[in-house]
């Protein structure tokens, strides 16, 4: 099978790159050919590039022929759309049915109803623009890229292509990683059942054969921004000496995080590669996930259960919903810190099927055939 994989990389490599990038590997050990349309946002660099983005956010024309002309000699069986803002831009679609192609689209955040796509504002849930055909809140705020005129250009963008060109009619199925994102977007976006696959993320992380020997030390996993949580994450820890915290990751807050290398009780290591972070991982007492958004299912999280780790996150919505499916999940955002260190190691229990590259891989291609892919 021809498979064109289509996906617009963040300034800071997060849970989307891991997935595109495992998802890439994975169907070519598995035979198929994949063609990768990449953008990367890091290569916006000046005044010119924002300016040529935010007019080809309502039209591109460089996707459009590009797309075409790979379309016409790839041959593509399906497309497996992941995020297209902001260089690639909404075009995508229209010149992936245009040309014939079936078109999948894996689910990462709330982009399809929040031009910022994460649904937070100021420290807080932020559900404004969710049933609007044009979020003019986002201008107001200026939530995208905190620029009031991004905002605007996103905003107008959506407007037409979500509610006067249809635009994203032409995706054939979403597929949601968690069950929460799944219910959200059915709910708000009226998205059918038939055109909607709950399939969680995959890891390739080796499973643990023996007993691990654990260190005092409890372990934060994620990219480094607000609605993460983890700021006040250090800020608790900073109050809690008697309790060791090693932060793993990068993001707009890198320096600010960075500031808290002063206290003895935190170790910030930075942007450390996926398959150097399971051995940490199998080390720590408990993962901690302080995420204030609606988080849609943390790579760090899956890697933590496929560990047998024990793992603290917030008691909300989208988690409550993960802690029902995962049976022993600890939930309570209250807990005392010096007293989630777990005598029972991460021992031999079998890996959980729904995270296996497996159980993906043959998710997806019952998916790609029963859509029309050949």
């Amino acid at each position: 099978m021809k498979i064109l994989l289509i996906h617009n990389s963040y300034q800071y490599k997060g849970g989307e790159e891991t997935y595109v990038e495992s998802l890439k590997l994975l169907l070519e050990k598995r035979g198929h050919k994949v063609f990768f349309y990449n953008k990367k946002s890091e290569n916006i660099k000046s005044i010119k590039d924002k300016i040529f983005i935010a007019l080809s956010l309502l039209w591109n024309t460089t996707t459009n022929n590009e797309l075409t002309k790979i379309i016409n000699e790839f041959q593509p069986d399906i497309a497996h759309i992941n995020n297209v803002y902001p260089l690639i831009g909404p075009t995508v679609y229209y010149a992936c049915k245009k040309n014939g192609v079936k078109i999948v689209q894996t689910i990462h955040n709330y982009r399809f109803m929040c031009p910022k796509g994460l649904l937070f504002r100021k420290g807080n849930i932020c559900e404004l623009c969710t049933h609007l055909k044009f979020p003019f809140w986002a201008i107001l705020y200026g939530c995208y890229h905190q620029s009031y005129l991004a905002s605007f250009f996103i905003s107008l963008s959506y407007l037409l292509h979500k509610s006067i060109f249809k635009t994203f009619n032409n995706i054939d199925t979403y597929i949601f990683p968690s069950q929460f994102t799944k219910q959200f977007y059915q709910s708000h976006l009226n998205i059918p059942e038939n055109k909607s696959l709950l399939l969680p993320y995959f890891v390739q992380s080796p499973v643990l054969k023996r007993i691990v020997k654990k260190e005092r030390y409890c372990l934060y996993v994620g990219r480094l921004s607000e609605e993460k949580g983890i700021i006040d994450l250090l800020m608790r820890f900073k109050n809690t000496p008697n309790i060791n915290l090693k932060v793993i990751g990068t993001g707009p807050l890198s320096k600010k995080v960075a500031k808290y290398k002063k206290y003895k009780n935190i170790e910030i290591l930075g942007f450390i590669e996926r398959k150097k972070i399971v051995p940490i991982l199998q080390k720590a007492q408990v993962l901690i996930i302080p995420s204030k958004w609606y988080e849609v299912l943390p790579f760090a999280y899956i890697e933590a259960r496929t560990q047998g780790l024990p793992i603290l996150v917030p008691n909300n919505n989208n988690f409550q919903l993960l802690a029902k499916e995962d049976k022993y999940i600890f939930l309570d955002e209250n807990i005392d810190l010096t007293k989630t260190f777990f005598k029972e190691s991460n021992s031999k229990k079998a890996p959980i099927l729904r995270y296996t590259a497996n159980y993906h891989y043959d998710l997806l291609m019952s998916l790609y055939k029963k859509i029309g892919a050949v």
